[in-house]
Protein backbone atom coordinates (compact mmCIF):
# COMPACT_ATOMS: atom_id res chain seq x y z
CA UNK A 1 0.00 0.00 0.00
CA UNK A 2 2.76 2.64 0.72
CA UNK A 3 4.40 1.51 -2.34
CA UNK A 4 1.83 2.45 -4.21
CA UNK A 5 1.15 5.57 -2.79
CA UNK A 6 5.15 6.03 -3.38
CA UNK A 7 4.50 5.07 -7.05
CA UNK A 8 1.87 7.45 -7.18
CA UNK A 9 3.68 10.78 -5.35
CA UNK A 10 6.85 9.79 -7.72
CA UNK A 11 5.20 9.96 -11.13
CA UNK A 12 6.83 12.57 -12.93
CA UNK A 13 4.44 12.92 -16.61
CA UNK A 14 1.53 12.18 -17.91
CA UNK A 15 2.80 8.66 -19.35
CA UNK A 16 3.55 7.43 -15.83
CA UNK A 17 0.20 8.54 -14.27
CA UNK A 18 -1.52 6.97 -16.98
CA UNK A 19 0.50 3.56 -16.80
CA UNK A 20 -0.26 3.92 -12.79
CA UNK A 21 -3.76 4.34 -12.98
CA UNK A 22 -4.29 1.62 -15.81
CA UNK A 23 -2.41 -1.15 -13.09
CA UNK A 24 -4.43 -0.04 -10.23
CA UNK A 25 -7.83 0.38 -11.39
CA UNK A 26 -8.54 -2.81 -10.47
CA UNK A 27 -6.90 -2.69 -7.02
CA UNK A 28 -8.72 0.52 -5.99
CA UNK A 29 -12.28 -1.31 -7.07
CA UNK A 30 -11.25 -4.36 -5.30
CA UNK A 31 -10.97 -2.15 -2.16
CA UNK A 32 -14.09 -0.47 -2.76
CA UNK A 33 -15.95 -3.69 -2.91
CA UNK A 34 -14.19 -4.76 0.10
CA UNK A 35 -15.25 -1.58 1.82
CA UNK A 36 -18.79 -2.02 0.88
CA UNK A 37 -18.56 -5.58 2.19
CA UNK A 38 -17.68 -4.60 5.62
CA UNK A 39 -20.19 -2.21 5.78
CA UNK A 40 -22.54 -4.99 5.33
CA UNK A 41 -21.09 -6.99 7.56
CA UNK A 42 -20.95 -4.08 10.36
CA UNK A 43 -24.68 -3.39 9.83
CA UNK A 44 -25.80 -7.17 10.00
CA UNK A 45 -23.52 -7.18 13.44
CA UNK A 46 -25.02 -3.80 14.54
CA UNK A 47 -28.62 -5.54 14.22
CA UNK A 48 -27.36 -8.92 15.69
CA UNK A 49 -26.46 -7.00 18.79
CA UNK A 50 -29.67 -4.93 18.86
CA UNK A 51 -31.47 -8.42 19.18
CA UNK A 52 -28.91 -9.61 22.07
CA UNK A 53 -29.59 -5.94 23.78
CA UNK A 54 -33.05 -6.79 23.52
CA UNK A 55 -33.14 -10.06 24.87
CA UNK A 56 -30.52 -9.04 27.74
CA UNK A 57 -33.58 -6.22 28.40
CA UNK A 58 -36.66 -8.62 28.16
CA UNK A 59 -35.02 -11.26 30.28
CA UNK A 60 -34.11 -8.66 33.20
CA UNK A 61 -37.99 -6.70 32.75
CA UNK A 62 -39.20 -10.08 33.47
CA UNK A 63 -36.83 -11.21 35.93
CA UNK A 64 -37.73 -7.82 38.25
CA UNK A 65 -41.36 -8.24 37.47
CA UNK A 66 -40.91 -11.72 39.21
CA UNK A 67 -38.90 -11.00 41.89
CA UNK A 68 -41.14 -7.64 42.87
CA UNK A 69 -44.22 -9.73 42.86
CA UNK A 70 -42.31 -12.48 45.24
CA UNK A 71 -40.51 -9.85 47.42
CA UNK A 72 -37.25 -10.96 46.67
CA UNK A 73 -34.49 -8.17 47.12
CA UNK A 74 -31.38 -10.51 46.56
CA UNK A 75 -30.62 -14.02 44.91
CA UNK A 76 -26.94 -15.03 45.67
CA UNK A 77 -26.07 -17.66 43.82
CA UNK A 78 -22.98 -19.44 42.75
CA UNK A 79 -21.66 -17.75 39.34
CA UNK A 80 -23.71 -13.91 40.43
CA UNK A 81 -25.40 -12.42 42.66
CA UNK A 82 -29.05 -10.72 41.22
CA UNK A 83 -30.61 -8.14 43.44
CA UNK A 84 -32.93 -5.55 42.68
CA UNK A 85 -31.86 -1.72 42.44
CA UNK A 86 -34.21 1.23 43.53
CA UNK A 87 -34.35 3.64 40.33
CA UNK A 88 -32.71 6.66 40.47
CA UNK A 89 -34.74 10.08 40.94
CA UNK A 90 -35.30 11.31 37.54
CA UNK A 91 -37.68 14.77 36.19
CA UNK A 92 -40.90 13.72 34.07
CA UNK A 93 -42.40 16.92 31.90
CA UNK A 94 -45.49 17.10 32.63
CA UNK A 95 -46.02 20.72 30.84
CA UNK A 96 -43.27 22.12 29.19
CA UNK A 97 -45.03 25.35 28.83
CA UNK A 98 -44.61 26.21 32.60
CA UNK A 99 -41.26 25.39 32.72
CA UNK A 100 -39.03 28.88 33.11
CA UNK A 101 -36.81 29.85 30.61
CA UNK A 102 -33.66 29.59 32.43
CA UNK A 103 -34.28 25.52 32.34
CA UNK A 104 -34.73 25.58 28.90
CA UNK A 105 -31.83 24.99 26.26
CA UNK A 106 -32.40 25.63 22.52
CA UNK A 107 -29.90 24.34 19.95
CA UNK A 108 -29.60 26.88 16.77
CA UNK A 109 -28.09 24.63 13.96
CA UNK A 110 -27.45 26.15 10.55
CA UNK A 111 -29.32 24.33 7.62
CA UNK A 112 -27.05 23.98 5.01
CA UNK A 113 -29.24 21.76 2.59
CA UNK A 114 -32.00 24.56 3.12
CA UNK A 115 -29.25 27.79 2.07
CA UNK A 116 -27.88 25.46 -1.32
CA UNK A 117 -31.74 24.93 -2.41
CA UNK A 118 -32.15 28.11 -1.71
CA UNK A 119 -29.08 29.11 -3.62
CA UNK A 120 -29.76 26.97 -6.31
CA UNK A 121 -33.34 27.86 -7.10
CA UNK A 122 -33.08 31.70 -6.44
CA UNK A 123 -28.69 32.15 -7.67
CA UNK A 124 -28.83 34.76 -4.44
CA UNK A 125 -25.96 33.74 -1.90
CA UNK A 126 -27.49 33.80 1.83
CA UNK A 127 -25.87 36.55 4.00
CA UNK A 128 -22.82 34.94 5.71
CA UNK A 129 -22.37 31.98 3.48
CA UNK A 130 -20.10 31.65 0.66
CA UNK A 131 -20.34 29.34 -2.05
CA UNK A 132 -17.64 27.00 -2.79
CA UNK A 133 -16.73 24.27 -4.77
CA UNK A 134 -16.40 20.80 -3.17
CA UNK A 135 -13.20 18.52 -3.21
CA UNK A 136 -12.58 16.44 -6.06
CA UNK A 137 -12.69 13.04 -6.41
CA UNK A 138 -11.23 9.66 -8.44
CA UNK A 139 -14.04 7.60 -9.82
CA UNK A 140 -12.84 4.18 -10.14
CA UNK A 141 -15.53 2.01 -12.45
CA UNK A 142 -14.01 -1.74 -13.60
CA UNK A 143 -14.52 -2.10 -17.20
CA UNK A 144 -16.46 -5.24 -18.79
CA UNK A 145 -13.39 -6.70 -20.23
CA UNK A 146 -11.61 -7.25 -17.31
Amino acid sequence: MNELITQIQEAENTADIFLIASEIGGYLSTLENSIVSRKGEIKKLQEEKKVLEKNLEEIKHVLLDKMQSHDIKTIRANNATVSVRSGRECVDIVDAAQIPEEYIRVKKEVDKRAIMKFYTETGIIVPGVKIKQGKNTVSIKENENG
